[in-house]
């Protein structure tokens, strides 16, 4: 909890912009990894702040969309840090020809429901060449 607070700066006691049941809600939603639950918080404090308008009394003005800005900012920076710190690899199969042909040969494997030359005739090849 601690380090999610950190991570969107809400380290002031006197003013929290979430509650501790809210960020354990949001640890316990994301697996407790505390980047993608900090990146929910933010979300969830960039929608706080977006409902609310700029108020200006007297010489006072307070300005929520100073605040979006930066929670916006933090947002981008932390989405940044989760895609270089991401383990997960991409990956394209059925690409080559030896995915194809180990996908094949795979029993355990969902094979697809339509390949070329699927309704041909085995002969109908060699009846071609013959003629």
């Amino acid at each position: 909890m601690d380090e999610v607070r950190f991570n969107i700066g809400d380290t002031d006691a006197t003013d929290p912009q979430l509650t501790n049941e809210e960020i354990a809600f949001l640890l316990d939603r994301n697996d407790d990894n505390t980047l993608c639950a900090s990146i929910s918080a933010i979300q969830n404090i960039m929608a706080k702040f977006s409902r609310l308008c700029d108020e200006t009394t007297g010489r006072v003005r307070v300005a929520f969309d100073q605040r979006f800005a930066h929670y916006k900012t933090m947002y981008d920076e932390l989405k940044k840090r989760l895609s270089e710190t991401s383990d997960l690899d991409v990956y394209s199969g059925g690409i080559s020809i030896s995915d194809k042909d180990t996908l094949r040969e795979d029993t355990d494997a969902v094979q697809p429901a339509f390949q070329i030359d699927q309704f041909d005739e085995p002969n109908d090849a060699e009846d071609e060449l013959e003629g």
